[in-house]
């Protein structure tokens, strides 16, 4: 029965399909695939605790997971940052470089 409705439902999307016929094409996909969930889940805090449910804390959280995964400190010496040589740069940016000049450059690094 359920196979019978599915193979009617595939027919008639794919029609719509072939025909252009967008609007009903996606009304129909949603209609196969039901209503789509518009909630906010849950999500764990970050000592494994707490449970937050709202969309602010859950906010908060990811921000301050990026925050903490994003901005470390530059962990390069100064004195390392010194030694590297420095390479002539293109001026003329809409130009790109040759297969020579791309070797050349990564030879003086």
């Amino acid at each position: 029965m359920q196979d019978a409705w599915m193979t009617r439902n595939v027919e008639e999307i794919q029609g719509y399909a072939d025909h252009n016929e967008w609007k009903n094409f996606f009304t129909a996909i949603k209609v196969a695939y039901g209503p789509s969930s518009k909630g906010t889940a849950s999500l764990l805090s970050a000592d494994g605790a707490t449970l937050l449910r709202k969309k602010s804390q859950i906010l908060k959280h990811w921000a301050e997971h990026f925050r903490s995964v994003l901005n470390w400190p530059c962990t390069i010496s100064d004195a390392a940052i010194e030694r590297l040589s420095e390479v002539e740069t293109n001026a003329d940016h809409g130009l790109l470089s040759s297969h020579q000049e791309n070797i050349r450059a990564m030879q003086k690094l």
